[in-house]
């Protein structure tokens, strides 16, 4: 097949999955990030130091800087996450086009002087575009897997800020369990060492127990009266708790034949809006990894133009 032609095809292909990509992009689409782009990371540095040099106990102080160590972290990536999706994409439209347009003239026999240099031209804008989507779908890929939605890190000097994530449920939407030995709720993942195990990422969002439930149309259902949330999500002070409930004040629902007591507390989701942002996140890397790989089709090939023409 003739060179021109499959980098004419990797041009549009470019377009075609660009256009794709811009439908299901999470920030793009206004899924997630909203603030992301404004985000102040230079206050978790100012409380570092501020703790650094407080005279509270050393472990307190280690717990509390590894948190504002976390919030700036995350807060760095997701400002460059929401650069590298506009940018990314904007670039490789437009790079894709040109080398698309050049492509198409070449291939209806005009400019013919010119196709060497539209292989260098191919060559080095796809480089371009190819280093900055690869750095794009890194970041993604890693907010993807590693954050958790709605997650509130510290971001002053009174205490930690974990309060609005959402907790890790296990399939039956539970994420605590009665103790009956300490008399109280235990929940399943928490640890005061690292408060973020207790949370979902956002690739955990696609599994069910994150999405409507239809066990809550009946009311009298463990799903909906052994819950203890707000707004879908669980402040991490009620598993630092643990006695909201006494064994008498235990929440009670209907198994069918009689009332019992409720053995987990669980959260219920009345949408699919979960797995909505899952599936809209995780098309956005695949079509952003097909881009990369037609840039590198664009490399390989406007080398082998530019080599072979004289």
């Amino acid at each position: 097949m003739n060179e021109l032609f499959i980098f004419l095809c990797l041009s549009c292909g470019v377009l075609v999955l660009g256009l794709i990509f811009i439908g299901t992009a999470p920030i793009i689409n206004g899924l997630v990030g909203k603030d992301w782009n404004i985000q102040n990371c230079q206050k978790f540095k100012d409380i570092q130091d501020f703790y650094k040099k407080s005279g509270m106990n050393e472990a307190l102080k280690e717990l509390y800087l590894d948190y504002t160590k976390r919030g700036k972290t995350i807060c760095e990536d997701k400002k460059a996450m929401y650069g590298l999706e506009y940018s990314s994409i904007i670039i490789n439209l437009i790079l894709g086009f040109a080398c698309g347009f050049l492509a198409l003239l070449h291939n209806l026999d005009i400019g013919k002087t010119f196709i060497k240099y539209t292989g260098l031209i191919g060559c080095c804008s796809n480089l371009v575009g190819f280093v900055l989507i690869f750095i794009y779908i890194s970041y993604s890929s890693f907010l993807f897997s590693n954050e958790s939605p709605d997650m509130e890190y510290l971001d002053s000097t009174d205490e930690p800020g974990y309060y609005k994530g959402i907790p890790k449920l296990y399939s039956d939407g539970s994420y605590a369990k009665w103790d009956e030995s300490k008399s109280r709720y235990i929940c399943y993942n928490y640890d005061i060492n690292n408060v973020l195990k207790f949370y979902a990422k956002y690739n955990d969002l696609g599994k069910k127990q994150y999405n409507y439930n239809k066990d809550i149309l009946d009311q009298n259902s463990k799903i909906t009266k052994c819950v203890l949330s707000i707004d879908g999500k669980v402040p991490i002070h009620i598993c630092e708790q643990g006695d909201i409930y006494t064994d008498s004040s235990r929440p009670v629902y209907n198994d069918g034949n009689s009332n019992k007591k409720c053995e987990t507390l669980h959260v219920n989701y009345n949408s699919f809006d979960n797995e909505y942002l899952f599936n809209r996140w995780i098309t956005a890397i695949i079509f952003a990894s097909l881009i990369a790989a037609c840039n590198l089709g664009l490399i390989f090939f406007g080398i082998r133009i530019f080599f072979s023409r004289k």
